[in-house]
């Protein structure tokens, strides 16, 4: 069994928060403590990312077994559970199979459909052309990284990935190759047996085209009980493009 890495704060009813595909608990920080202040926040590496293990089993049954298996571990009987992109599908997973666990849920702009592999050409030819043994220093890093990422933000996104060994050269946290190799499985559709009867809060980016209009009734075949916002003036990752209105939005979900 794989320990999940992960960091807590706050005290009160207890909220799990599951990253995105090559990010880590770090990307929910400035979130993590805002909601801390009336919870009992755990911030989790998935597995393949950030600080957890290694694995070269990697789809979405292993996942929600690993996050079980971190409810257990941390004696978590029940909690809010919040999943933004691929950390989304893990949640929708988790509620399949352990629904009793949930409190309530929030997916982050994400649905359980098929998501084109394509969209992440830029990102696994930035991982695979980087010269990681070379690399002097973070600079040099986005140097390279530009020849692929026109989008500054995106870059930092991606080379919060690097890590710095003890001998002074740099490596990648995630587990590269088995998640590129994985990249068919992570973007299908998930099986859903047992639909979802928590209350769920689906939230999307204004210029996210993740959950579209004609996604609700996608929506609907998997979740008994969803309401659905447009988060403004933000794109795929709305926690830290909008953090003030994704932070409201939840909160009085939560609260609700």
């Amino acid at each position: 069994m794989e320990k999940l890495y992960f960091k807590e704060m706050g005290s009160g009813q207890k909220i799990v928060i599951l990253h995105g595909l090559l990010g880590s608990l770090d990307n929910w920080i400035t979130i993590g403590k805002n909601l801390s202040k009336n919870f009992h926040v755990y911030l989790v590496d998935l597995i393949n990312h950030g600080n957890s293990p290694h694995s070269e089993t990697f789809n979405y049954s292993k996942m929600a077994n690993d996050l079980h298996d971190f409810f257990q571990s941390n004696n978590i009987n029940k909690a809010y559970l919040i999943g933004h992109s691929m950390g989304g599908k893990v949640a929708m997973k988790f509620a399949d199979i352990y629904q009793n666990y949930i409190d309530k849920l929030i997916i982050v702009d994400i649905v359980n459909k098929k998501y084109p592999t394509n969209r992440f050409n830029h990102i696994f030819k930035t991982l695979k052309n980087i010269n990681i043994k070379d690399i002097k220093s973070r600079k040099e890093a986005d140097e390279q990284a530009s020849n692929y990422i026109n989008n500054l933000s995106e870059r930092n996104f991606l080379l919060k990935n690097l890590k710095r060994n003890q001998d002074n050269f740099f490596s990648w946290k995630p587990n590269v190759d088995i998640i590129i190799s994985s990249i068919n499985d992570i973007s299908s559709e998930i099986n859903i047996n047992n639909k979802i009867l928590q209350e769920t809060l689906f939230l999307r980016g204004e210029f996210s085209d993740y959950i579209t209009d004609s996604d609700v009734s996608i929506i609907g075949n998997d979740f008994d009980n969803f309401n659905l916002k447009t988060i403004s003036n933000s794109g795929h990752w709305i926690h830290a493009e909008n953090p003030n209105s994704f932070y409201k939005n939840v909160f009085s979900f939560l609260k609700n």
